[in-house]
């Protein structure tokens, strides 16, 4: 009996775009929200501080502008919840 094939798995640097997408929206949140992100909303995004996120999301940007485009573009419209902004 033949075993199911299993569904393939997401490439890293999609995991690694979602990742930078999710902390863009809730750090942008945050800003908006007059509320500077700390190294613990870094840190559960799996990045070091301000400045890693901003090398890897720089870095995303310029290997692909549509895709940095299109992320900046979702998280306006998907607004920020009061928690998200700190309000």
């Amino acid at each position: 009996m033949a075993k199911p094939e299993a569904a393939p798995k997401p490439a890293k640097k999609t995991d690694a775009r979602a990742k930078l997408g999710l902390a863009y929206h809730e750090i942008r949140c945050m800003l908006n929200g007059a509320r500077r992100p700390d190294a613990e909303t870094y840190s559960k995004h799996g990045f070091a501080g301000a400045a890693a996120f901003s090398k890897a999301f720089s870095e995303a940007a310029t290997a692909d502008a549509d895709w940095a485009s299109t992320t900046i573009d979702a998280s306006i419209k998907h607004g920020c919840k009061q928690d998200e902004a700190g309000k």
